[in-house]
C-alpha cells in the first residue's frame, strides 16, 4: 500500500504543473483578464531603446532606408480614464536625418483631463522649427478617448507590456474574449523565466499567435507571438493585400506592487512585409524604472502646463483661429 502511494506520488510529481491542476482556456483567460484589470491605474517612469531596420524598395520608404537607433524616457500616469504622457526622444530616427542630441531632445506630451486633450510637440529637426522654435500645441475638446492606447500615438512603446501585443492598439484580453476567437491549450507547459507557463494558441479575426501565461506572476503574459496578415481586422478595417507583420514579446520580468504582479521590463521584436516589397523591423527594449498603482492624478499635478514654454503656437482642432501660449494661458495670435 505504501509502495503504491509512493508510486502515485512519484507519477504526479513527474506530470506537468497544469496536468494536475487542469484549467480550461476560458479559466486562464479569466485569470489573465482579472490581473490586467488591476493594472489600468498607474504612474510609471520608463526608459526605452529602439533599433529600426528598413529595407526600402519603393520610393515611399527610401528616405528611411537603413538601420537607426533611438532612445526615450518619460512618464505615464492614468486613472483608467484620464491620462498624462510625457516623453523625450533622442538618437537617429530616419536614415537621412542627423541624430537628435539628448541635451536637446524631441519632446512630446499628451494629456486628457476628462474634457480636453492637449497635444504638445517640440522637435528640433521639424521643418517648421525656425518658425516654431517653442513647439506647437493642439487642443481637442471632448475627444474620443481610448485610455492608455492614446499614448501609443506619441510613441510610448511600453504598451507591449500592458497587453497591447499587436500594432492595432487592441488589448489582448479583448481579442481573447471576441466571439470569433478560437483558443487551444497545449498539453505541456513550457518554462519561461524559470516558471512553467501555460501555452495558449490563439486564432481570431484580428490575427493569430501564441501567448505564454505565467501562473506564478498573476497569469501575466511572460512571452507572446502574434501575426497579422492580409484580411485581418486592424483598426476596424481589413489589412491590405501583401502586408504581413510578426510580433515577438520576450524576456519579460515582473514586479509585485500593492499585491498586483506588473510587467516592468521586456523586449518586443517586430518585422513587417509591407506593400510594394518594403520591409521593416524593430527591436524595443522597455524598462519601467518607477511604478505606483492607483495614483491620485490631481495630487500629482499630472495636468500641469509648466512644460509648455511661452511663445508656443496653439490651436484648437477644427478651428482656424491661432493662439500663442503666454504666461500660462492662450492669447490670440498677434496680441500678447
Amino acid at each position: 500500500m505504501v509502495a503504491g502511494c509512493l508510486s502515485l506520488c512519484t507519477l504526479m510529481a513527474a506530470l506537468p504543473a497544469y496536468a494536475v491542476n487542469a484549467m480550461s482556456p476560458e479559466e486562464l483567460v479569466r485569470n489573465y483578464t482579472t490581473t490586467l484589470a488591476k493594472q489600468q491605474k498607474f504612474a510609471l517612469r520608463f526608459t526605452d531603446k529602439c533599433v529600426r531596420d528598413v529595407q526600402a524598395v519603393s520610393p515611399i520608404m527610401k528616405d528611411i532606408d537603413g538601420r537607426t537607433t533611438y532612445y526615450a524616457s518619460g512618464e505615464v500616469i492614468t486613472d483608467g480614464r484620464r491620462m498624462a504622457c510625457r516623453m523625450s526622444k533622442w538618437g537617429q530616427f530616419f536614415g537621412r536625418d542627423q541624430p537628435i542630441s539628448a541635451s536637446n531632445p524631441h519632446y512630446r506630451r499628451l494629456t486628457f483631463d476628462g474634457r480636453e486633450q492637449w497635444s504638445y510637440d517640440r522637435n528640433p529637426q521639424h521643418k517648421g522649427a525656425p518658425w516654431w522654435p517653442h513647439g506647437t500645441l493642439t487642443i481637442t475638446r471632448n475627444p474620443p478617448h481610448r485610455g492608455i492606447s492614446d499614448a501609443i500615438t506619441i510613441g510610448y512603446n511600453g504598451h507591449y507590456l500592458l497587453g497591447y501585443i499587436n500594432c492595432c492598439a487592441m488589448r489582448m484580453d479583448h481579442i481573447l474574449d471576441d466571439r470569433s476567437t478560437r483558443l487551444s491549450l497545449r498539453n505541456e507547459p513550457e518554462v519561461i523565466g524559470g516558471v512553467g507557463c501555460y501555452v495558449l494558441d490563439v486564432s481570431s479575426r484580428f490575427g493569430r499567435g501564441t501567448i505564454w501565461l505565467d501562473p506564478e506572476h498573476g497569469y501575466n503574459i511572460a512571452q507572446a507571438y502574434f501575426n497579422i496578415r492580409s484580411g485581418d481586422i486592424v483598426g476596424g478595417r481589413p489589412v491590405a493585400a501583401g502586408c504581413d507583420a510578426h510580433y515577438y514579446l520576450k524576456d519579460v520580468t515582473f514586479h509585485l506592487a500593492d499585491g498586483v504582479w506588473f510587467p516592468t521590463e521586456g523586449t518586443i521584436e517586430s518585422r513587417s512585409d509591407l506593400l510594394l516589397g518594403d520591409r521593416e523591423a524593430h527591436r524595443y527594449h522597455h524598462k519601467i524604472t518607477d511604478l505606483k498603482l492607483n495614483p491620485d492624478m490631481d495630487a500629482m499635478n499630472a495636468f500641469s502646463t509648466a512644460d509648455i514654454p511661452d511663445g508656443t503656437e496653439c490651436s484648437y482642432m477644427h478651428n482656424p483661429a491661432r493662439f500663442i501660449w503666454q504666461s500660462g494661458r492662450l492669447v490670440p495670435a498677434g496680441r500678447r
